[in-house]
């Protein structure tokens, strides 16, 4: 599947799973929504305001009136929550925190026992120009509440932080919040807040290649329907529940893999060295004598470890663990030299019997 424009990070769904559980599960879940007439279908809704949305982020962006660029900022986010089937409806929660200060909401849906499940906030754009801006690194501004609740409104601590104790430990809160950004959206779980993990949606890379997939995804994601259906399991849970399944799988795959190559690893050790240190090893009181077999597991699982992390690193690039276009790097460690290596040709008997160590 096309995941271009949606971040899990910090593994929202378990790493890896994500794209291969989505390509057979969705399939059913818009085999259900094919029947339905184009204002109620969720993907359908989506495409209509993805071109109405770039042109709105693209005249924010040429504007310096504020006020018209708050304007059009709520005007944009009124027709995407509409498109993902919410109500757009001022509101105020409040908090548990001290004092109980209210936060602004611009739409919240019950589920069918009539309890909040989900509640969606805008973060006000305090520089239109900066797109990349973080909406859960914003406060909320004075402007955004009414009147009469200014007073008790919660403007000191960022969206981010008052997540945990100010939302989440709500004995009767939302499970998932919705953070509408400048243009971006982020889906918050109350499961998975502790590790901060969030899926994002740029909204600039989504409607732009208005991508068919894409749109599908996104909206079986966060739609409404797909969130807080008005019966049934939610979709969302049903795709997060079979990425579990997938990815505990794939753990026991990778431990048995893993034990595999340690002792691939450690026979090679011992067929090359005939079981003994080699007459040029660094420590001389050990040169000629027998290998221990509990050194040489541990030996092994060392280095196994260090190719784990260079796998996840090279997997990561955002993460920066790694200088990837360094010439030093790229010919001894990468995996790229590893794929070179593995597929060199064995010609000669001594190529197909001997040893890379």
């Amino acid at each position: 599947m096309d995941l271009v424009g949606i971040e899990n990070e910090a593994e929202f769904f378990p790493s890896g799973t994500l794209s291969d559980v989505l390509k057979e599960e969705l399939q059913d879940i818009t085999s259900r929504w094919a029947g339905l007439e184009k204002s109620a279908h969720p993907i359908e809704r989506l495409a209509r305001v993805a071109a109405p949305t770039i042109d709105a982020l693209r005249q924010i962006r040429n504007l310096s009136d504020k006020a018209r660029q708050a304007e059009l900022t709520r005007d944009a986010h009124h027709a995407l929550l509409t498109a993902l089937g919410y109500e757009w409806k001022r509101d105020t929660a409040m908090t548990a925190l001290s004092g109980h200060p209210l936060i602004p909401l611009v739409s919240r849906v019950a589920d069918a026992s009539g309890r909040d499940a989900l509640w969606v906030l805008e973060a006000p754009i305090s520089d239109a120009g900066d797109e990349a801006a973080d909406p859960l690194g914003a406060c909320f501004i004075a402007e955004q509440f009414p009147e009469d609740c200014r007073d008790d409104a919660l403007t000191e601590r960022t969206i981010e932080a008052l997540l945990g104790d100010g939302v989440f430990e709500l004995p009767i809160g939302p499970r998932h919040v919705l953070v509408l950004g400048l243009s971006e959206i982020v889906l918050i779980d109350k499961r998975k807040w502790p590790a901060r993990s969030v899926l994002r949606f740029d909204l600039q890379e989504i409607f732009a290649r208005a991508d068919r997939d894409t749109l599908t995804v996104m909206a079986c994601l966060i739609s409404r329907e797909s969130r807080v259906p008005e019966n049934g399991v939610p979709i969302s849970d049903r795709l997060e529940e079979e990425a579990q399944r997938n990815a505990n799988a794939v753990t026991t795959s990778l431990k048995r893999t893993v034990r595999d190559a340690i002792e691939i690893l450690g026979q090679e050790v011992l067929n090359i060295t005939a079981g003994k240190y080699p007459t040029s090893f660094p420590d001389a009181s050990r040169r000629g004598v027998w290998i221990d077999g509990p050194d040489l597991s541990r030996e092994c699982l060392r280095y196994m470890y260090r190719l784990l992390f260079l796998f996840y690193a090279e997997a990561n690039p955002r993460l920066n663990l790694l200088d990837l276009k360094n010439p030093i790097y790229a010919s001894g460690y990468a995996l790229e030299a590893l794929r070179e290596l593995e597929s060199a040709p064995l010609r000669t008997t001594a190529d197909r019997e001997g040893s890379f160590l």
